[in-house]
């Protein structure tokens, strides 16, 4: 691929904007993988999901009109089930910003 990801990295998925403001990139995942992050829907803390995409589907899922997008997962139960999954410093940096 010529040193080129055949996907959008999910440091540079910022949309919706109105809504949503990326924080941190917990697991950037990799092609064909999931990556998880930090940010803020509405100001609130949450935790973003999404499909990286690959080379026949670069944009990944979600995607809204041709522009990547992130998948909300709430502080609760799903994302503190999440939250549980990761390594011991991605777990820290989590809860460094979501409420508990």
């Amino acid at each position: 691929m010529n040193g080129t990801l055949a996907y959008i990295e999910p440091d540079k998925v910022n949309s919706p904007r109105r809504h949503w403001t990326l924080l941190i990139v917990l697991d950037p995942g990799g092609e064909q993988n999931i990556a998880l992050c930090v940010g803020r829907w509405n100001n609130t803390p949450c935790l973003g999901m999404r499909w990286n995409g690959s080379a026949d589907n670069p944009l990944g899922n979600p995607q809204s009109r041709g522009i990547p997008t992130w998948f909300i997962i709430p502080a609760g139960a799903y994302a503190n089930a999440i939250i549980e999954s990761l390594a011991p410093e991605k777990k820290q940096m989590a809860r460094n910003f979501l409420p508990s």
